[in-house]
């Protein structure tokens, strides 16, 4: 019997090394990266400063780099809106309530008179710097239209252009 132990403790041994250093190699799985995106800009006061991951931040924050360091803000978001009815007014229909009402990805928006499902516009983080210049011809109608982080933003003289947000 006491020959095994020498064994017994190589095994323990093998086992601790595999065990550490697969938490080394292989990442988080994606249950750990929370819904959201870093902001591109640090605005406010962070929540925590040094993190390492998601899972170190409250709530919904997730762990971001900045020149300060790591640390745990609020995610930026992607959100779809019902686009703006001002001034227009639409049939005097009550076609939903609430966007469980809408099927394949609508929301049940005013149009001025009554509410209907409708396709919802995409609001991208960040904020349009006002332009002075004419940047070009019109590119876009809402956030969606515009590549990667890019805002549909207004543009002196030229209508609605992508432009880098802030």
């Amino acid at each position: 019997m006491a020959t095994h132990w020498p064994l017994i403790g190589a095994l323990f041994f093998s086992l601790c090394v595999f065990v550490h250093s697969s938490a080394l190699f292989y990442p988080k799985s994606a249950i750990d990266v929370k819904p959201g995106r870093c902001p591109k800009h640090l605005y406010g006061f962070p929540s925590r400063f040094h993190c390492n991951c998601d899972d170190d931040c409250v709530d919904d924050h997730k762990c971001c780099e900045y020149s300060c360091g790591m640390v745990c803000v609020p995610p930026a978001i992607v959100r779809l809106e019902c686009p703006n009815t001002h001034g227009s007014v639409g049939a005097c229909v009550e076609e939903c309530t609430c966007d469980n009402d809408c099927g394949s990805g609508k929301k049940c928006c005013s149009n001025g008179c009554g509410h209907v499902c409708t396709t919802p516009i995409t609001v991208k983080p960040g904020f349009c710097m006002p332009s002075l210049n004419c940047l070009g011809a019109p590119s876009c109608a809402e956030d969606g239209n515009c590549q990667g982080d890019k805002k549909c933003c207004h543009s002196l003289g030229c209508g609605m252009v992508c432009k880098e947000p802030y």
